[in-house]
């Protein structure tokens, strides 16, 4: 059992009506001291801000971030932040050259033939917004976490279903599915991040992949369930608050609602937009309808 959170593991937390599409893929055998180097130097690392957008702090009262740190990718700078479709390999940043054991594992594990990016993901009382992946690339990647350090606080949605994935596990986000992540808590939590091109078979990925992969269970988390009529009482609370300036930080709250409540990720700016209908004000509606059309692509 995971601290702050109920886990179960089994194949699907709803019942086969509500499948899952990301899943746990195999693991990788970490050595812990050159593990311990490499995240201590990460830790003292700028965080790349290029999807700044999208982070949202849980706590407003404690400092907090969700970002990513650019080990590799298309033009080898880490300065080069967003995510890009190329023809081509991908090549290592000088941050990437900053930490030799992350390289090893990546380059020793994976067959980097068709390997678009290496990033860190990190967050701390922070969370990633409710979004789609990929929407403006004609084919996407085919993405991989493999966190490398981790709490009890840290967890993904995709869906109605929220997981927590443990350090050293090997796992395939489907991106294109309405999803979130982050860490509710103040310990720092750092995923390793890597984009493949996305039509090649996930075994051909790896160098050995019988030694890496199995298919694994994952450890999902229970939340209980929000009534109507506590959904209605929230929106009307909100809609009676909400304004341009605070805008980010209501957006933040609704946001949560995935984590500490049995909650679909891809309603989350159904309820923005409710919020924002509710309270009349046609700048905060213009808002959130750009949100619910950039992050998720509804109109």
């Amino acid at each position: 059992m995971l601290a702050s959170l109920q886990t179960t593991k089994r194949p699907c937390p709803h019942g086969t009506d509500k499948p899952i599409h990301s899943k746990k893929i195999g693991r990788v055998e970490l050595d812990f001291a050159k593990l311990a180097i490499a995240l201590a130097i990460i830790d003292y690392m700028s965080g790349n801000n290029a999807y700044d957008r999208y982070n949202l702090t849980v706590d407003p009262r404690k400092s907090g971030t969700w970002g990513q740190i650019i080990l590799r990718n298309w033009s080898g700078k880490a300065s080069d932040g967003l995510s890009k479709e190329f023809d081509g390999h991908s090549k290592w940043t000088e941050e990437g050259d900053k930490v030799p054991y992350i390289r090893d594992l990546v380059e020793t594990t994976f067959d980097c033939e068709h390997l678009k990016s290496v990033r860190i993901f990190l967050a701390n009382n922070a969370i990633i917004a409710a979004h789609r992946d990929y929407m403006e690339f004609k084919k996407g990647f085919r993405r991989l976490h493999i966190p490398l350090r981790t709490n009890g606080n840290s967890m993904n949605s995709e869906g109605s279903v929220v997981y927590h994935m443990e350090v050293g596990g090997i796992y395939y986000l489907d991106g294109r599915e309405a999803h979130a992540g982050g860490n509710l808590g103040a310990e720092s939590r750092l995923h390793l991040v890597l984009d493949f091109c996305p039509d090649q078979p996930v075994a051909s990925l790896f160098q050995r992949p019988e030694r890496n992969l199995a298919v694994g269970e994952m450890d999902f988390v229970a939340r209980p369930a929000l009534s109507d009529v506590d959904l209605d009482n929230l929106i009307d609370g909100l809609a009676g608050v909400i304004s341009p300036r605070n805008y980010g930080t209501v957006v933040g709250l609704i946001n949560l609602l995935p984590f500490t409540n049995d909650f679909d990720t891809a309603a989350v700016y159904e309820v923005v937009l409710d919020v924002a209908v509710r309270s009349g004000k046609s700048d905060v509606i213009e808002l959130a309808r750009a949100d619910r059309r950039d992050f998720l692509g509804f109109e």
